[in-house]
């Protein structure tokens, strides 16, 4: 057996787990947990995204720290929310991808070089997501899709005009809760 063998088996494994998710379980967040949850937060054109786990096409989406729109803007070059001069909704969603991780080069991980002869001995792949806004939109689709890149609903902002800050109220959540396995068995599960 090669090296090669074993790769195209985790990905065939991989691929089976990633369809089971996608058909058996779906889209959203599992019980217990508020994660992706948007929040309206102090200050001018912010929100806060709250901490925990969500399903994106099969794969696992985690937040481990509530975080806020603007503390990502540095990280994934977002544009800052406007204040709007009339009323607008705007679309909030998760954007996630999946990239290749190597031993050397930009955003390498140097763990992945072998100390003793000075080589990358492997690679590795790394889940990355970010929370977007689409000004005046509603749905999925007004959005510009990436291959190789999932998207999921959050929440719609229904702005008034000229007021800079989100309260509660302005916050339509649109994330599917509470999905489980058991929703889709037809035997009872115990």
């Amino acid at each position: 057996m090669l090296d090669a063998d074993w790769n195209e088996l985790e990905d065939i494994r991989r691929m089976e787990l990633l369809t089971m998710i996608r058909y058996f379980i779906g889209n959203g967040v599992p019980a217990g947990n508020q994660g992706f949850q948007i929040l309206s937060t102090s200050g001018q054109n912010n929100f806060s995204v709250a901490a925990g786990i969500v399903i994106v096409d099969g794969l696992l989406v985690i937040n481990q720290n509530i975080t806020t729109y603007q503390t990502q803007l540095n990280v994934a070059g977002l544009p800052a929310l406007t204040t709007p001069v009339a009323d607008r909704t705007d679309f909030v969603y998760l954007d996630t991808w999946e990239k290749e991780v190597k031993g050397s080069g930009g955003g390498g991980d140097p763990r992945l070089i072998d100390n003793r002869i000075g080589i990358e001995t492997a690679v590795r792949v790394k889940r990355e997501w970010v929370v977007r806004v689409k000004e005046n939109a509603n749905d999925l689709s007004s959005i510009v899709r990436e291959k190789g890149n999932s998207y999921l609903p959050l929440a719609r902002l229904n702005h008034r005009a000229a007021v800079a800050g989100i309260t509660p109220d302005m916050v339509i959540d649109m994330r599917k809760t509470g999905i489980t396995l058991a929703e889709h068995i037809k035997v009872p599960l115990f």
